[in-house]
């Protein structure tokens, strides 16, 4: 497993939450009320929480060979695939200044390649390696 993928994936993870992040204000009208429930908003609120619960998540668990390391990896594939779907489905048009919904889909389509390989690598060699005193 590559050691840059460590630090890649939660660095992806929250570059994507923070435009996210950032389309809230992006969207918002001159003058109008800001309301962080509303639908629009909501969804890109949650989106940052959730991509910045799970880069932490991952900082916790990323080099154990536990079921939760599995389980944080899959939940950040599934996120990132939902994001896509649910853009997907809204027609797939970027936002008014253009290149950050694009570049958001980019981010989360490397994000799921980049966690699917840190997963593989999980299930195939899961075992720590043992150290030459274990050994004997």
């Amino acid at each position: 497993m590559s050691r840059a993928l460590p630090v890649a994936i939660p660095a992806l993870a929250l570059l994507d939450g923070l435009i996210h992040l950032a389309l809230v204000f992006m969207f918002r009208r001159p003058g109008a009320p800001f309301s962080p429930f509303s639908y629009a908003s909501g969804r890109f609120i949650a989106n940052f929480l959730a991509y910045t619960v799970l880069a932490f998540a991952f900082l916790l668990v990323q080099n154990r060979a536990s079921v939760w390391a599995k389980v944080v990896d899959a939940l950040l594939i599934l996120l990132a695939l939902a994001t896509l779907v649910a853009w997907l489905a809204t027609g797939f048009f970027p936002n008014p200044f253009g290149f950050l919904g694009y570049l958001s889909k980019l981010i989360e389509i490397v994000l799921i390649v980049l966690v699917a390989m840190h997963l593989w690598g999980l299930t195939r060699g899961g075992a720590p390696p043992q150290t030459a005193s274990a050994r004997r």
